[in-house]
């Protein structure tokens, strides 16, 4: 989770940390590293904006029903 040579959370870390996709360990010590990490912190605030966005997004209208198309 945490990259250790630069000692970052990595990316995919955040977003499961804003996702809460991860462990009740992993949360804290992501918790922890967040606390005191600004680079980490404002990938977690870019994280959590584009979360909301995505869930306030309108799907797109499709002029067609595709999925008769899809190949399951």
């Amino acid at each position: 989770m945490v990259d250790r040579k630069r000692w970052h959370l990595s990316e995919e870390a955040v977003y499961d940390f804003v996702d809460r996709r991860l462990s009740p360990a992993a949360m804290a010590e992501a918790e922890r590293h967040l606390r005191s990490c600004p680079e980490c912190a404002r990938l977690r605030r870019r994280a959590k904006l584009l979360f909301a966005r995505l869930e306030a997004a309108t799907p797109p209208r499709l002029d067609r029903d595709l999925a008769p198309g899809v190949v399951a």
